[in-house]
C-alpha cells in the first residue's frame, strides 16, 4: 500500500518531455535574435537568455532580466513582467541578497495573481520559501513548499513537483529529520534522471552526498561526490562545481588529509567569489577555518571564522551564524578559556532554539557541558548533559533507509512487461486521476508521509 501511494503520486509527474542541455551556441543564437526580433518579441527572449546565463554569469543574466522587465511594460506584457522579476530575484538569491531576492519574487506573485497563471504563482512560493529555508525560518518554509508541490502536482509540472521535493527534504534535513530529507532527495533524483534534467541530477546528487558526509558515511559521499565533478563541468553549472568542491574539501577534512581538503577548498573559495556566491563563500571559509585549525594556523583560521560570520551577519542566515559562534567557543574551549567560550556558545545556543535547529544545537550542548565543567559548575552541566542526549536520539536516522551509492547509481525506473513506465501506466486510468484529485483535497503533500525515512531547484 505504501508503494501504491507513491506510484500515485509520481503518476502526475511523469508525463512532460525530457528537457535539453542549453550550450553556448544556445545562448549566442538567442542574443542575435533578440537584436534582431519585433520590440515586442524582446522581453519573452531576453528572459530565455537571462535562465541561460544565471548558473554562469549572474551579473549578465540580471542585466537581460532587467531589460526583459522594462521591456515588457513598454508593451504591457503582464506575464513576461512577472517572468523578468522572478528571473531577477533568482539572481539576488544566488547572489546571497535576500533581501532583494525576496522583494522581486513577491512583485512577481502579485503580477503571476493578477493573470491567475498557477505555474509562475507555484514557482514564486517555492522560491519564497527556499529564502524562509536559509533565514531559519523552517515552519515558514515548509509550508510554502507543500503548497508549491499541490500546485505543481495540479499543473502536472515534473521540474516543480522535483525541485519542490528537494526543498523539503533541505528543510527536514535542517531540523534534523534525516531520513526524510534522504528520502525526498532520492524521489527528486529518479524524476530528474527521467526527465534527463542533468543539472537536476547534479544538485540531488549533491544533497544526497551531504547527507552521507554528515552521516560519516564518507566513502558512500565520495562516489556521489565524484559523480558530479564532470557533469558540471560539461554543464558549466560553476554554482554546483564550487559546492561540489567545497564539501570534498569538508570529507578530505573529515578524514585528516588536510592539505588536500585545503586545496579543495581553495579551489572552491575562486569559484564561488568568481559568480559572488556570498551563500557558499560564507560556508567555505567556514570549513577553510577549521581545516586551518588543524593545520596550525591560528590566525588565518580565525580570520575565515570572522569572515564567515560577517557574512552570515549580513545574509541574517541565523543557521550559519550558530554554527560559527559555536566553533569560536569550541576553540576558546581548547586555548583554556571556559568563561569566553561559554560567552559565544550562548550565542549560538540561543539562536539555533530560535529557529529550531537540532542538529546544531545537539553540538552545542555538548560544548555547553565541557564548558560548565571546566567551570565547576556541575549543575549546568549535568542539564545540557541531558539536553544533548535527548537531542541525539531525536535526529538519529533509519539505518534501512541507507543504500550503497552504486544502488541509487544504477537504479531505473519500473516498467511492464511491455516497456511502459508503470508512472505512466497508472497515471493512464481515469480512476487514478480522480483518486488524485480527490487526495489534493485532503493535502496531498501528506501522501508522501509514509516510511520514516535538497534543488535548491529555484524556478
Amino acid at each position: 500500500m505504501k508503494h501504491i501511494r507513491l506510484l500515485i503520486i509520481l503518476s502526475t509527474i511523469l508525463i512532460s518531455a525530457s528537457l535539453f542541455a542549453e550550450t553556448l551556441s544556445d545562448i549566442t543564437l538567442l542574443k542575435n535574435k533578440f537584436y534582431q526580433a519585433k520590440p515586442e518579441l524582446k522581453p519573452a527572449i531576453a528572459n530565455q537568455i537571462s535562465v541561460l546565463l544565471r548558473n554562469t554569469d549572474p551579473k549578465e543574466a540580471y542585466n537581460y532580466a532587467e531589460q526583459a522587465y522594462k521591456l515588457s511594460l513598454t508593451f504591457k506584457d503582464t506575464l513576461q513582467a512577472a517572468l523578468s522579476l522572478k528571473n531577477m530575484g533568482i539572481v539576488f538569491f544566488f547572489t546571497g541578497d535576500y533581501t532583494q531576492a525576496e522583494s522581486h519574487y513577491l512583485r512577481a506573485l502579485t503580477l503571476y495573481e493578477k493573470i491567475r497563471n498557477d505555474e509562475g504563482i507555484s514557482a514564486c512560493e517555492h522560491n519564497i520559501g527556499f529564502i524562509y529555508q536559509e533565514k531559519g525560518e523552517y515552519d515558514k518554509a515548509l509550508k510554502l513548499y507543500q503548497k508549491s508541490l499541490n500546485h505543481a502536482i495540479e499543473q502536472r509540472d515534473p521540474v516543480s513537483i522535483s525541485g519542490s521535493l528537494t526543498n523539503i527534504g533541505i528543510t527536514y534535513n535542517y531540523t534534523g529529520n534525516i531520513s526524510k530529507a534522504l528520502y525526498y532527495f532520492k524521489v527528486s533524483y529518479q524524476i530528474d534522471h527521467w526527465l534527463n534534467d542533468i543539472d537536476g541530477q547534479i544538485f540531488n546528487l549533491n544533497n544526497i552526498g551531504t547527507i552521507y558526509l554528515n552521516l560519516g558515511k564518507l566513502d558512500y559521499a565520495i562516489q556521489y561526490f565524484n559523480q558530479i565533478l564532470p557533469l558540471s563541468e560539461k554543464q558549466e553549472n560553476w554554482y554546483e562545481k564550487g559546492k561540489c568542491l567545497h564539501n570534498l574539501g569538508a570529507i578530505y577534512s573529515l578524514k585528516n588529509m588536510n592539505i588536500r581538503a585545503y586545496n579543495y577548498l581553495q579551489k572552491a573559495l575562486i569559484i564561488r567569489e568568481e559568480i559572488e556566491d556570498k551563500s557558499g563563500l560564507m560556508k567555505t571559509l567556514y570549513i577553510l577555518g577549521k581545516v586551518l585549525h588543524k593545520l596550525n594556523h591560528p590566525e588565518k583560521e580565525n580570520e575565515m571564522y570572522l569572515q564567515a560570520l560577517k557574512i552570515a551577519e549580513e545574509l541574517d542566515d541565523k543557521r550559519e551564524m550558530a554554527n560559527v559562534l559555536a566553533t569560536i567557543g569550541e576553540n576558546l574551549l581548547d586555548r583554556n578559556n571556559p568563561k569566553a567560550a561559554l560567552d559565544y556558545l550562548i550565542q549560538a545556543k540561543n539562536i539555533a532554539l530560535k529557529i529550531n535547529s537540532l542538529a546544531e544545537l545537539s553540538l552545542i550542548y555538548e560544548q555547553l557541558v565541557y564548558a560548565y565543567s571546566a567551570l565547576n559548575q556541575y549543575d549546568s552541566a549535568n542539564i545540557y548533559l541531558e539536553k544533548s542526549k535527548f537531542l541525539t536520539d531525536s535526529i538519529s536516522v533509519d539505518e534501512a533507509i541507507i543504500e550503497q551509492p552504486e544502488q541509487a547509481k544504477k537504479s531505473k525506473i519500473k516498467t511492464d512487461n511491455n516497456g511502459k513506465n508503470l508512472f505512466i501506466r497508472f497515471f493512464e486510468t481515469d480512476y487514478i486521476l480522480y483518486a488524485l484529485l480527490i487526495l489534493s483535497s485532503f493535502g496531498m503533500i501528506y501522501a508522501l508521509y509514509f516510511r520514516t525515512i535538497n534543488r535548491t531547484h529555484t524556478h
